[in-house]
């Protein structure tokens, strides 16, 4: 459905909740205020406009698991402007926004190049030094195998936090070496967002399904 006036959603949307329908909600790019009271009233999936077929289409075929929750709603991202455009939005919710986006880009950026397109640590470092890590960023987004490859945020809305879970589609990792600044990286171009991440705004993160899949908890005050 597409958003409308708040209370007249908010009415809609209870009434499809009790009836048990999977709600998807199209958004503006700067409509907090709606993406508010979707995760108040159960939608399942968003988009925000101007929204590609395929971006809509996973935002309907939802992952399974702890992703879709009944209190949490779930926003599908697979380039770098959509993470730059959906981790703004979405860190609105907190109390400091401008250090959730920092920590949320992050964390939404290691889901696409490392998740979903396989690109590791040491090719994303040549790629770098060479002024080239965006163009392959780009040109294996437009491969036929990556265009249905989707990463998902969802994001939920409690009275005294804020939570959100990144899931990717890629082989998984494991998080240790990356959970610190690490002074032997020090001299290394990248390798210190998951660091980041825990020190502006998720000191608790919680990685599962292989590295797959990271949560981060945001304090509201009470």
């Amino acid at each position: 459905m597409d958003a409308v006036p708040g209370a007249v959603a908010g009415e809609l949307l209870d009434g499809l909740r009790r009836s048990g329908v999977i709600v998807t909600m199209l958004v503006e790019a700067e409509d907090l205020s709606a993406i508010e009271v979707g995760l108040v009233s159960g939608v399942a999936g968003f988009a925000v406009k101007p929204v590609e077929t395929r971006t809509l289409m996973a935002a309907m075929m939802l992952p399974g698991g702890e992703v879709l929750t009944p209190s949490g709603g779930c926003f599908p991202f697979r380039t770098l402007e959509d993470v730059s455009g959906l981790s703004q939005l979405v860190a609105g919710l907190c109390p400091d926004p401008a250090s959730v986006q920092i920590a949320l880009s992050e964390l939404m950026n290691n889901a696409i190049e490392h998740g979903n397109l396989g690109l590791g640590f040491e090719r994303k470092g040549e790629l770098m030094a060479m002024g080239a890590w965006r163009n392959e960023v780009e040109r294996l987004l437009g491969m036929p195998e990556h265009a249905a490859r989707f990463a998902y945020l969802r994001v939920e809305c409690r009275p005294r936090e804020v939570r959100f879970l990144i899931r990717d589609q890629g082989q998984g990792f494991d998080p240790q070496p990356y959970l610190n600044l690490d002074p032997d990286r020090s001299v290394e171009p990248h390798g210190r967002g998951i660091a980041i991440a825990r020190m502006l705004a998720f000191p608790e993160l919680v990685f599962l399904d292989g590295g797959r899949c990271v949560e981060g908890v945001v304090r509201r005050a009470g």
